[in-house]
C-alpha cells in the first residue's frame, strides 16, 4: 500500500507548492509594480515555472488577488463538523467562521486577506470574489441540509418525507443566504474601517449574527 500512496503524496505536495509558488510571486510583483502592469510571463519567471504550467492551476492573474477560498471553506467545513449537531444551523456557522478567523488572524491570511489585501474597485476582482461566494453559499447549503436532515424523524410515508424534504432544503438554502450575507457585510465593513483590530472584528461577527436572528431591527 505505502507503494501506491507514497508517490501520490509527493504529487499531491508538488501540487501545493507550485500553487504557493504562484502566489508568492504574484503578490511580490504586484506589491512592486501593480496589478495592471504585472504579466502571467513575469509570474510564471518569478516562480520558476511555465505559462502552461500557470494555467492548470489558474485562469487568470486577477485568481491571484483572492486567497485560496476553497482552502478558507474547507477549514471552515471542518470547524462546522466539529459543532454539536442539534446546535442551529446559523449559529454552528457563527461559530465556526469565528473559530477559524481567529486562528488566521495571525497569519495574515484567509479572511484576513478578504478583509485588508484586495482592490475591490478593481471590477475582475470583485466578479471574482462575488462568484466565490456564490460557490460558498452552494457549499454552505448542502452542509446545511445536511445538518438538518440529521435532526428530521422520516415518517415512511414518501408523500409527507417529500414535502418534509423540500421544506427542509428550503429552510437550508435561506439559512446560508443568510449566513452568507452576514459574512460579506462584515467583510464589507472591515474593509471600511481597517485599523479595527482582530478581536474587534470577531465581536463584529457576534453582533453582526445576532442582528440577522433578530431580523435586523433598526
Amino acid at each position: 500500500m505505502g507503494e501506491v500512496t507514497a508517490p501520490s503524496g509527493r504529487r499531491e505536495r508538488k501540487k501545493v507548492e507550485t500553487r504557493d509558488a504562484l502566489r508568492d510571486a504574484a503578490r511580490r510583483l504586484f506589491a512592486e509594480q501593480g496589478v495592471a502592469a504585472t504579466s502571467i510571463e513575469q509570474i510564471t519567471e518569478a516562480a520558476d515555472v511555465s505559462q502552461r504550467t500557470f494555467f492548470r492551476y489558474f485562469e487568470s492573474k486577477y485568481d491571484l488577488l483572492l486567497p485560496d477560498l476553497t482552502a478558507l471553506f474547507d477549514e471552515l467545513e471542518a470547524a462546522l463538523a466539529e459543532r454539536p449537531r442539534d446546535e442551529h444551523p446559523l449559529t454552528a456557522y457563527e461559530a465556526a467562521l469565528i473559530a477559524v478567523m481567529a486562528r488566521q488572524a495571525a497569519s495574515g491570511q484567509g479572511m484576513t486577506t478578504l478583509i485588508s489585501g484586495i482592490d475591490v474597485s478593481d471590477p475582475p476582482v470583485t466578479a471574482r470574489l462575488a462568484r466565490s461566494f456564490v460557490i460558498w453559499e452552494e457549499r454552505l447549503t448542502d452542509l446545511f441540509v445536511a445538518r438538518l436532515s440529521g435532526a428530521e424523524a422520516v415518517t415512511g410515508n414518501d408523500q409527507d418525507d417529500d414535502e418534509r424534504a423540500e421544506q427542509l432544503a428550503l429552510r437550508a438554502s435561506v439559512t446560508a443566504g443568510i449566513a452568507v450575507a452576514t459574512t460579506r457585510a462584515v467583510v464589507r465593513w472591515a474593509r471600511r474601517h481597517p485599523r479595527v483590530p482582530p478581536l474587534a472584528r470577531l465581536q463584529a461577527v457576534r453582533s453582526s449574527f445576532a442582528l440577522a436572528r433578530a431580523g435586523c431591527p433598526l
